[in-house]
């Protein structure tokens, strides 16, 4: 395992950066995306490195220790249509979504989030709110991951001369928190129960052949079990009640797994990365989010897989 983030340091870094950074600017444009919206970053080229994550704020942490470390910065962008299906607008016009009172959490939980920087690394990520293909789902949050990754898909097109080198899907939290809020006897026992996670699996699958098909030019697809959130080490329940027990994620995270093995995707096992941080879960920022240290780490075992891609063309 190479060392790929030195080279990428744009600035010295005098002192340690806070683990938590703040919320960055979200831009609602109407669609088809204008070709001047991205057209400030350099032309993407055969060297160029991009990796698009499919998941959740665990990953948006990650990319945004990267982006601040190469000296960039992090912005999002939300098609007009996309925040006028998700609340049922009739007008999916700039004027509407400006009268229709939506909050920065709204807008932000529909994004695309961006890096922009001068390195040839390029960086997206987006939110799916779960496996479930109807929902409802936690923060009641609508569009299916099917949708999310057609959002994605479009930011995509305008961020990038190329295909994504590398695309990651996950899911875990968000199942939980809809099953937790709209379905809570599915973990009222001290595991998921076996019909659940068969569910989930079959769901889960879907998710990854959607991206697959797409993304069909991009070489590589990984799956990350989550490190664990915050959790009482004496019973086992998270701090974030609503995430119920540790097995839960633990039993998640495994499904993920096999599912990637069955279906030939890489695993990067964020959990066992986490266990080498296991003290106190020195690993994390909060109750969810990894430490930069940790992130960064991380990002650099995503820079070798790209790497490695290179080599392969």
């Amino acid at each position: 395992l190479h060392d790929l983030l030195t080279p990428l340091a744009r600035k010295p870094l005098v002192s340690k950066p806070p683990d938590k950074h703040p919320p960055f600017k979200v831009s609602i444009i109407q669609d088809p995306i204008p070709a001047s919206t991205l057209d400030h970053l350099p032309l993407g080229s055969k060297n160029e490195s991009g990796f698009l994550f499919v998941s959740d704020s665990i990953d948006r942490y990650l990319m945004t220790y990267l982006c601040l470390h190469m000296g960039g910065t992090m912005s999002g962008i939300v098609l007009s249509s996309v925040l006028g299906q998700a609340y049922s607008l009739a007008d999916n016009s700039l004027e509407s979504i400006e009268t229709a009172n939506l909050t920065e959490d709204d807008i932000a939980g529909y994004s695309v989030n961006t890096c922009t920087s001068n390195s040839s690394v390029r960086l997206a990520s987006t939110y799916i709110p779960g496996v479930h293909p109807d929902g409802p789902y936690h923060k009641h949050r609508t569009l299916s991951f099917k949708e999310r990754i057609d959002h994605a898909a479009a930011v995509w097109a305008s961020y990038s001369t190329q295909p994504p080198q590398i695309v990651v899907v996950a899911s875990c939290l968000w199942d939980l928190a809809r099953m937790s809020f709209f379905e809570p006897h599915l973990l009222a026992q001290d595991e998921i129960p076996l019909h659940v996670l068969q569910a989930w699996t079959t769901n889960f699958t879907l998710v990854i052949k959607y991206a697959q098909s797409t993304f069909q030019k991009t070489p590589l697809f990984i799956y990350h079990p989550i490190m664990l959130p915050k959790y009482d080490p004496l019973t086992g329940f998270m701090e974030k009640t609503y995430l119920g027990r540790r097995v839960f994620v633990e039993q998640l995270n495994a499904a993920g797994a096999h599912v990637a093995h069955q279906m030939g995707v890489e695993v990067l096992d964020y959990e066992q990365m986490g266990r080498r941080f296991m003290e106190g879960q020195a690993y994390l920022t909060d109750l969810i989010h990894p430490r930069r240290e940790v992130g960064l780490e991380l990002a650099n075992i995503y820079l070798n897989y790209a790497e490695l891609l290179k080599q392969d063309r």
